[in-house]
């Protein structure tokens, strides 16, 4: 007796189970996608309760896209500030292209003491508003102006909640993938956006030394002059926004998605590295400094 032959797959039987392979791993990816997002936003979700329950002391009061907690010696300040935070708001989420589909909790917190205490500082570091968490905590502004007629007007003018504000924004918008100088020359750009203040001294210009690429990157925080790394980090995010809207809020975009940092800088600016976007922005920063010199010469006494 001769055995039966198996019958020999056809070709168009292999094709199509190549596609139905294909399209599960695709569906599989983009459902892995959505799942870690959903991890990501349950765990924000469960740190921003586990901080409101220990708010439980501080007064509370809603707004539109806020929820404030204070002591009661702040009642009075309460109603300019959230006007502060809601115009800051509705400038910043435009520029970030975010819009936070739950209300962001703003703490008062009546000393530096209890400010830094609250994220485990030490208790007299110098600090006018903390991110953390998902919650934005700031210094009110008795314990830091003191009393008086002006304290409303100068607070809003430097105060640290449009800072604040754009740390928030921001990592609703791209959570967390990004580094520490983008992280800080966002909410510098957004306070200067909303307030007109930066933070420039005699010992930050950015004509003489600037960190490299490298020390910004990966040791940020621990740079000696600081005012030197914030402004350098607020350059190059100003940098970047000169190439265009559109180009920004794709950026954000990709890291939102989970594309990382250093290759949506090359998919999105074509930039091949931070160290290429550095050094385009140093030349840059050379040829206007180059232009101004020559447009205004010193001449020395004869």
């Amino acid at each position: 007796m001769v055995a039966a032959r198996r019958p020999a797959s056809r070709p168009g039987n292999w094709r199509r189970a190549a596609v139905v392979i294909v399209t599960m791993v695709l569906l599989t990816l983009v459902s892995w996608g959505s799942v870690a997002r959903g991890i990501y936003n349950a765990r924000r979700r469960i740190d921003v309760w586990r901080q409101e329950l220990a708010l439980s002391p501080y007064r509370r009061r809603a707004f539109p896209h806020f929820v404030f907690y204070y002591p009661r010696a702040c009642r009075a300040d309460i109603p300019w500030m959230a006007a502060l935070a809601e115009k800051s708001y509705r400038i910043e989420t435009r520029d970030l292209a975010v819009h936070p589909q739950v209300p962001i909790p703003v703490v008062i917190e009546p000393s530096l003491t209890a400010l830094n205490r609250s994220v485990g500082l030490p208790a007299q570091q110098g600090n006018l508003g903390l991110y953390w968490g998902g919650v934005i905590r700031i210094l009110s502004p008795q314990a830091w102006l003191g009393e008086g007629r002006l304290v409303p007007r100068l607070y809003r003018r430097d105060g640290p909640l449009p800072h604040e504000l754009g740390h928030a924004l921001l990592n609703f918008a791209a959570e967390q993938n990004y580094p520490a100088w983008f992280n800080e020359g966002v909410a510098q750009w957004e306070d200067w956006h909303v307030t007109g203040y930066r933070w420039i001294t005699l010992t930050n210009r950015l004509t003489g030394h600037v960190y490299s690429m490298r020390k910004i990157s990966h040791a940020f925080y621990h740079l000696p002059n600081q005012a030197l790394a914030y402004h350098e980090g607020l350059a190059l995010v100003r940098f970047l926004h000169t190439m265009g809207k559109g180009r920004w809020h794709a950026f954000l975009a990709q890291l939102g998605s989970g594309i990382p940092f250093n290759r949506d800088l090359q998919e999105t600016y074509h930039f091949s590295s931070p160290q290429r976007l550095f050094r385009v922005w140093r030349q840059r920063l050379a040829d206007t400094q180059r232009m101004s010199a020559d447009q205004h010469p010193v001449h020395s006494s004869p």
